[in-house]
Formats: structure tokens, C-alpha cells, sequence
């Protein structure tokens, strides 16, 4: 049986082990289950782990009840957020022990990546710039804002290098909730790729 290699982005993962609400659990949840299916076999990178790290820790961090800051209330915090990192990180290897996760790097010199990216990003037209979209909302507390601000979304250097690593190992599909990778298809390398947004 060829098994269907599926990137999964860190908001994926992230949203699975440490999420922000119930709901985004769920979305990611049904994702992940995906793995129970033969047919496929997810790619996670290290460029995605490091991401994973980064944000747990921050979440981790910004989550604990604040009743002070002393050292030993630091070092509570550390241990806490470590704690969570292994936890998640033993989760992943042993998916990858289980053949259903395979950890990838880019394929070549880092430089010549980093290039690649450098260049997807001074070549974007105004086709490919992103959407600016009104900001009525805090995306946080959902309270109307008292200012109305723009946002742009729109992909940036991280959302390349992973959609070049993707491509790399023949990903037939890259699985985000960063509304941003919508724009991927613009780019003509990467149409071959089907990329969801789980909603």
C-alpha cells in the first residue's frame, strides 16, 4: 500500500496538545486522527518542532496564575513548561516509532533554503501580497476594538520553508490553521500541493 505523506503544520499540533479553546482541540483532533487511516502517514520538521517548543513554553508561561514573581515561582514555571515540551515531544517520537510520523529536514545546503524563501518573499506581486482584511475584533477576548485597525494576512518566510519542505518530500498535502497558506496555490511550484484549513 503507498502511503500519502500529509504535512502538518505546528498551529495543527499545538492547537492538540496545548490549546487555546475546546473547539480548536476538536478541529485538530479530527485531523490528527487521520493517522489511524493506513493510507496515511504524516511529515513533521524540525523547523515545526522548534515552533512547537517555542509556543509551549510562551503558552505555558502566560497561562500560570500570577501570584508573584520570585525565583522559586520562576523555577516552578520553567519546570512546568519543560515538563509540557517533553510530554509532547515524547508523544511525537513515539508516533514516529509507530511509522505513522516521519521527521524531515530540507533537502540540501540550509543556505539555498533560506535563499529560496528570501526570494518567494521579494517576488510577491500584488497578486500574492495577502488579504488586509478590517480588524473589528480582538481575536483574543472578542470585545469590539476601540480602534479599527487592519490586518494583513499573508505568508511569510516560515510558511515558505515549510511549504518548500513539504514539497521536498512529496507531500501531497499541507494541513494549517494559518489562513495565510490559502495563498500557496498562487505559486506555481507549490499547485500540486492541496492545502487545508480545517474549520
Amino acid at each position: 500500500m503507498i502511503r500519502i505523506p500529509i504535512y502538518i503544520d505546528a498551529s495543527v499540533w499545538l492547537d492538540y496538545f496545548l490549546p487555546d479553546k475546546e473547539e480548536s482541540y476538536q478541529m485538530a483532533k479530527r485531523q490528527i486522527e487521520r493517522l489511524k487511516d493506513e493510507s496515511d502517514h504524516f511529515l513533521i520538521s524540525f523547523l515545526v518542532m522548534m515552533e512547537i517548543i517555542g509556543v509551549i513554553r510562551q503558552r505555558v508561561v502566560e497561562r500560570e496564575k500570577h501570584t508573584g514573581l520570585s525565583d522559586e515561582k520562576k523555577q516552578e514555571i520553567k519546570i512546568k513548561a519543560n515538563t509540557a515540551v517533553e510530554r509532547i515531544l515524547s508523544s511525537l517520537v513515539a508516533l514516529e516509532n509507530q511509522h505513522r510520523l516521519m521527521m524531515v529536514n530540507p533537502v540540501g545546503d540550509a543556505s539555498d533554503f533560506h535563499s529560496q524563501s528570501l526570494h518567494k518573499l521579494r517576488d510577491l506581486d500584488l497578486n500574492a501580497f495577502g488579504e488586509i482584511e478590517d480588524r473589528r475584533m480582538c481575536s483574543k477576548c472578542h470585545q469590539l476594538l476601540p480602534n479599527r485597525k487592519y490586518k494583513l494576512v499573508c505568508l511569510g518566510h516560515y510558511d515558505f520553508q515549510h511549504a518548500f519542505i513539504a514539497r521536498q518530500h512529496h507531500a501531497s498535502e499541507i494541513v494549517s490553521f494559518d489562513r495565510a497558506f490559502r495563498q500557496m496555490p498562487n505559486f506555481v511550484e507549490f499547485r500540486d500541493i492541496t492545502i487545508t484549513i480545517p474549520s
